[in-house]
């Protein structure tokens, strides 16, 4: 019984002490867009923060416990895309405004501009998509919202120095949002999808943007619409893609969708996956070294209006092993996905506070079975603790705690275009917060105050009069 006993004491410490984190985040106010890892083990995110309409381009630097490393603002734009380069460097795709006009940036690892190059058109608009980096330059795709009826999406060859050697319409005449990732012989392959044809496009390119297949999946009934969000190659050589199929003009549900092909391109099989009454949309696809795979997906029950993210794993055939679902604030909704090392899923996207119809940035990381551990995204999770005022305040701001810290704080100031105004961090083991900030300079408006005490954030918002 005592050995008993002291082999179960030693195991309870060792899983204490090497228990991994499952979670959910928010990260303040904005939109998470897309997720990669970076280098050393890190997570980069690509997010737009602030409120609509007035984002900023805003990317973080987590650890995979989610713990903020670094962050980036990118005045004026906001971010499609995001990655660390092998010289610790970012390029991203987006858009400046006004008018909107899609553009590859590259900064250095402090967010300062090294080269830009703008994608525009004769018509409207552009919108940046995708970008993905190769040995001597990157490859980049936009959506030219034309006039008339012609909305190509583009897929741009780009030096080192972001000049563009090659750019070419791949889908006409109407292209939406695509995917885009480097094969294993060293070539590219695209989902797309054309609204006018209500179609998936899968399309193999080489490096020098020539296209050595594209195949065309669609209903021939024209009764039910594909779509396309995210393509993978499978481990067997072929390929998957996930999106969904739709019925226009009716109230028919939109159901998930896994379309199987060899590695020519050509359909193995499909499968399409409905929740009674309600809407499913496959977001982003992962596989795990087994086959087996990982969609993030939207989904929503026709008597609501509220999103949520789903989580399902299947088998390599599609199978549904389980489907997991996540609301944070209320609402939410996925837009990347990513596996870590150890094949955990981690999904970037929003949540919306459902009283104030504000969107936050959302990450979830889950373990294999899709469970978490723990849940932070509460919007004011210190508000207990928490001593603001006067607010609305006329020239200073106090900032107090009824407890003492066990580390350390934070505190940042930003307008409603996201731009920080003022920040500090401070550790002050066992002492309380007591914080006065100067707002004589401030113009008068709406702040936003961004606290986190011992790891635990809160998002305040502040009126200057």
């Amino acid at each position: 019984m005592k050995i008993f006993v002291l082999l179960f004491l030693l195991f309870a410490i060792d899983y204490a002490n090497g228990q991994a984190n499952y979670f959910e985040l928010n990260y303040g106010l904005g939109t998470g867009v897309s997720i990669e890892k970076a280098l050393n083990g890190n997570i980069i995110i690509g997010a737009n923060k602030g409120i609509d309409p007035n984002y900023q381009g805003y990317s973080l630097l987590i650890n995979t416990d989610g713990d903020t490393l670094s962050t980036i603002t990118f005045p004026n734009n906001t971010i499609k895309y995001i990655r660390e380069t092998a010289d610790s460097s970012f390029v991203l795709v987006g858009d400046s405004c006004c008018p909107i006009i899609a553009g590859l940036y590259k900064t250095n690892k402090f967010g300062n501009l090294l080269w830009k190059t703008n994608y525009p058109t004769n018509g409207w608009s552009t919108y940046g998509n995708s970008v993905i980096a190769v040995a001597n330059g990157y490859f980049v795709t936009y959506l030219d919202d034309a006039f008339g009826s012609a909305n190509p999406l583009y897929v741009v060859q780009a030096d080192s120095l972001g000049y563009t050697i090659a750019n070419r319409p791949l889908t006409i005449p109407i292209g939406t949002t695509s995917d885009l990732q480097i094969t294993s012989d060293n070539n590219l392959i695209i989902a797309s999808q054309n609204y006018a044809l209500e179609a998936i496009f899968l399309t193999k390119l080489n490096l020098n943007d020539s296209i050595i297949w594209s195949k065309q999946f669609r209903d021939m009934t024209f009764t039910i619409g594909w779509g396309s969000n995210s393509v993978i190659q499978t481990n067997d050589g072929g390929y998957m893609v996930a999106g969904f199929l739709d019925t226009y003009g009716s109230n028919y549900p939109t159901r998930g969708l896994l379309l199987k092909t060899d590695s020519l391109g050509d359909s193995l099989w499909t499968r399409d996956y409905s929740i009674p009454n309600s809407n499913l949309n496959f977001i982003s696809l992962k596989e795990n070294g087994s086959g087996q795979l990982y969609i993030a997906a939207s989904f929503q029950l026709n008597s609501s209006a509220n999103l949520s993210t789903a989580l399902i794993k299947t088998e390599a055939n599609g199978d549904t092993i389980w489907i997991k679902h996540f609301s944070g604030l209320g609402r939410s909704l996925p837009t990347g996905m990513i596996l870590d090392d150890n094949e955990n899923p981690m999904i970037i996207g929003s949540t919306w506070d459902t009283l104030t119809n504000l969107s936050y940035i959302y990450l979830i990381k889950t373990d294999t079975s899709g469970n978490i551990t723990t849940s932070n995204v509460e919007i004011k999770t210190v508000k207990d603790d928490l001593y603001i005022f006067p607010n609305p305040v006329h020239s200073t701001l106090h900032i107090e705690t009824k407890k003492p810290l066990l580390n350390e704080y934070s505190i940042v100031i930003r307008n409603t275009f996201g731009q920080i105004l003022f920040s500090i961090k401070e550790k002050r083991t066992g002492d309380k917060i007591n914080e006065t900030i100067d707002f004589d300079s401030f113009k008068e408006g709406v702040y936003f105050l961004e606290l986190s005490i011992d790891g635990v954030r809160s998002e305040n918002k502040i009126v200057k009069n």
